[in-house]
């Protein structure tokens, strides 16, 4: 038996009438952006190569649907708003990283400057380069590792550095006093201190910052890059210019001598680091790498937000081959017995919640049947 055809129009107008069951309905290549079909029965229709982008399929019936080469995703108008969150987030950790990187550049190059963190030059060379040290290989850990490796790191450096300055402060309290203790014990202790709190910086720092790139990859890669590499340049310079007034109100030195040119120099440096580990970070976030489980989370979270909702929608039988399910929000109330993703693409943009697709490995043998 045909299945009765239907317009996009004459559905929702139906819809806003009260009416529900549209049982077998034809509605391929229909566009059904932005509709609340909150409740609709569209059980065993048509709806293959249909835009439904910012369709609200919430507490939909829709068993045995064909959503073959179907069209998933966010409203236009939600993307400038991704896009400028993300770039703040990309923005200010990277400034303040920036920020304690030319610190480190001055504690190192200008040790007798008034730093009320530091009480003697030894303790301010050894604050400097420890504080370089973490900054310098914490993005490497973090690209090595993953999020979900270096946290756990991460926890376990604050804990053990902390343990070994409060050893040290007890045993020694001349290093807190600035009075007669070892030198020893001031490299010690200060490298720990500084190596537990840095840790932390770091991974605040860089956190948000791979979050926010791999939302802006996902919602447009080659904005993305853009945005990347103008946040490179506009905080750097921003921070080059902050710098020079704070040395000169400081101590009255010019920014252009001394330590101000090596706190530029590692201002530049430490965006740049940060940014481009960022965004390869996020390119892996992408593609399913089960070491970002927790940048995906958190990412395809703001990235589903007015996308296409299947919150409590019965997809059982339902066919998805060859569909694009960019930003599609599979809540974990979301049946989906039997359903076919075949080919489906984008997948690894959608919001999965604990869905069966949101283990990686099962995914993946969905969509290639291998």
């Amino acid at each position: 038996m045909e299945c009765p055809r239907f317009t996009a129009k004459e559905l929702y107008h139906r819809y806003r009438q009260g009416e529900r069951s549209f049982v077998g309905a034809n509605l391929s290549y229909e566009s059904l952006r932005g509709m609340r079909l909150r409740g609709i029965d569209l059980s065993g229709s048509d709806l293959s190569l249909s835009d439904l982008r910012g369709t609200n399929f919430t507490d939909a019936r829709l068993v045995g649907v064909d959503l073959c080469g179907a069209k998933t995703g966010t409203l236009r108008r939600w993307a400038i708003p991704k896009l400028m969150v993300a770039s703040v987030f990309i923005a200010i950790p990277t400034l303040f990283a920036a920020m304690f990187w030319a610190v480190c550049a001055i504690l190192i190059f200008d040790p007798n400057g008034s730093t009320e963190a530091t009480k003697t030059v030894w303790g301010d060379i050894t604050c400097g380069v420890s504080g370089l040290f973490v900054l310098m290989i914490f993005p490497l850990l973090i690209y090595r590792r993953g999020t979900l490796g270096s946290l756990g790191i991460t926890t376990a450096i604050i804990a053990n550095s902390g343990i070994i300055a409060i050893i040290i402060f007890v045993a020694y309290p001349g290093v807190s006093s600035n009075s007669d203790a070892p030198i020893v014990a001031y490299i010690v202790a200060y490298t720990a201190l500084i190596s537990g709190v840095y840790s932390f910086l770091a991974f605040l720092f860089t956190f948000p910052t791979i979050v926010a790139s791999t939302i802006a990859v996902a919602v447009a890669s080659t904005t993305a890059l853009i945005f990347t590499s103008a946040s490179l340049i506009v905080f750097a310079l921003i921070f080059a210019s902050v710098v020079a007034i704070l040395l000169y109100i400081i101590d009255g030195s010019s920014a252009f001598t001394g330590a101000g040119i090596a706190a530029i120099i590692f201002a530049f440096a430490g965006a740049g680091i940060i940014l481009s580990v960022s965004y390869l970070i996020s390119c892996r976030t992408i593609r399913c790498d089960p070491r970002e489980r927790l940048v995906f989370t958190v990412a395809s979270w703001i990235v589903g937000l007015g996308g296409t909702q299947f919150k409590g929608a019965d997809l059982t039988n339902a066919d998805c081959s060859k569909a694009t399910l960019k930003s599609a929000h599979f809540h974990h109330s979301t049946n989906l017995t039997h359903t076919r993703f075949h080919l489906a693409q984008k997948v690894n943009l959608a919001r999965l919640d604990k869905t069966i697709l949101s283990d990686f490995t099962v995914q993946n043998l969905l969509i290639t049947l291998k």
